[in-house]
């Protein structure tokens, strides 16, 4: 099967997070490492499919190769997306745990210290059970792609500085289109169409649109509902680059806000210039959320906030564009360093009545933060 590949990457660059794993794996004493989450799968080999729910799993020997188990309908993007040369494949008749069982035996790796993810949706209980079942001498090892993968590379943050472009071409054109008689839908539909006409890829959450009493429901989205004069109307939406999103949320309001509205949006930019400016090496988990919950307390008593101020994004698949599950939250004692990347969502709600929310996507560098999303920060009266 002869296929041009089309890597996200150089060649270099996959080398180079390779040799990285295979270092933290010896620090583990771990000799090979089974990987089935496909943002990890794709982090080091590049390979990306639709298909998130048929079983696969990438085979990482400490002193040789890596080979990657697929449904045999894969191989094809395999070749496509991934710089990985062996690749074995299964039928929809075969059991793909079995077949893993004979591989490992097949090389001489079955009696080996493993390691593989057990915390990943992507294997069904029955399948994680039959792992436990015929794999011997294996430890959970779910946090060591990941925690590789928070330390974003240039090319990484390139790729979410192109996604960045796009997601606010996408909120502009959003907000222009609502107007007295517009529908929640009209404004999700501009924002989409923006982002895919742009050359957005398929996105890993799609945008999200709710308004009036609705937007203070969280993660409640578009839903047929025409835009009311005095409705806020929330947007949150993230373009995607191989995988790499920018992610940004904006508020606006159908004619005149309430003093109310006008006084969380407030609060929702303090909070954001307050963290940002704390991000930096060394700065811990817990400074960044203080510092954006001085902004958030000024609110009133009965506005929600979730107390996630910032969190980790990457490489993702639907349904998330997070990647390690770090959360900048009061009482995380995790230090920052420069190449972690957030997504800053501000979002603050009268529950049932209305949200008014706005985010920044940052990168943490040398001296500080770079804020990468550039839309103008303001309550938008439409």
């Amino acid at each position: 099967m002869e296929i041009q590949r089309e890597l996200a990457f150089s060649q270099e660059e996959y080398d180079a997070r390779l040799a990285r794993v295979k270092t933290q794996m010896a620090a583990e004493e771990i000799e090979v490492l089974l990987v089935h989450t496909p943002a990890n799968q794709c982090y080091l080999t590049g390979f990306q499919t639709l298909n998130l729910y048929d079983y696969s799993c990438l085979v990482i020997p400490i002193d040789g190769p890596p080979f990657v188990q697929v449904l045999e309908m894969e191989e094809g993007n395999v070749r496509l997306t991934s710089q990985i040369e062996e690749i074995v494949v299964y039928t929809s008749v075969e059991d793909p745990v079995a077949m893993t069982q004979d591989l490992l035996k097949g090389r001489g790796l079955f009696n080996r210290r493993g390691g593989r993810e057990a915390d990943t949706p992507f294997l069904t209980p029955r399948r994680y059970a039959a792992l436990n079942q015929v794999i011997p001498n294996v430890i959970d090892a779910s946090d060591l792609v990941k925690k590789i993968r928070l330390i974003k590379s240039p090319a990484e943050i390139d790729h979410v500085r192109q996604a960045a472009r796009l997601t606010e071409a996408g909120m502009q054109a959003g907000l222009d289109a609502i107007g007295e008689g517009a529908t929640d839908q009209d404004v999700a539909r501009a924002c989409y169409a923006s982002m895919i006409g742009g050359g957005s890829e398929y996105m890993c959450i799609d945008p999200i649109v709710t308004t009036g009493r609705r937007s203070g429901i969280p993660h409640s989205t578009h839903k047929r509902q025409v835009v009311q004069p005095g409705d806020n109307i929330f947007i949150e939406i993230g373009a995607c680059i191989e995988r790499y999103s920018g992610p940004i949320m904006r508020t606006a309001v159908l004619g005149s806000p309430s003093d109310n509205v006008q006084r969380t949006a407030e609060a929702c930019f303090t909070a954001l210039d307050d963290a940002m400016a704390a991000m930096k090496p060394g700065a811990s988990g817990d400074e960044v959320a203080r510092a954006g919950w001085v902004g958030i307390d000024r609110d009133r008593s009965e506005i929600f906030f979730h107390g996630v101020v910032a969190y980790s994004i990457g490489l993702g698949f639907p349904p998330n564009w997070g990647d390690y599950r770090l959360y900048l939250t009061k009482g995380q004692d995790t230090l920052l360093e420069a190449g972690m990347l957030f997504h800053l969502p501000i979002a603050l709600r009268d529950v049932g009545n209305y949200c008014v929310g706005f985010s920044e996507t940052v990168v943490v560098t040398e001296s500080g933060c770079e804020q990468l999303t550039q839309f103008e920060r303001q309550l938008f009266r439409c």
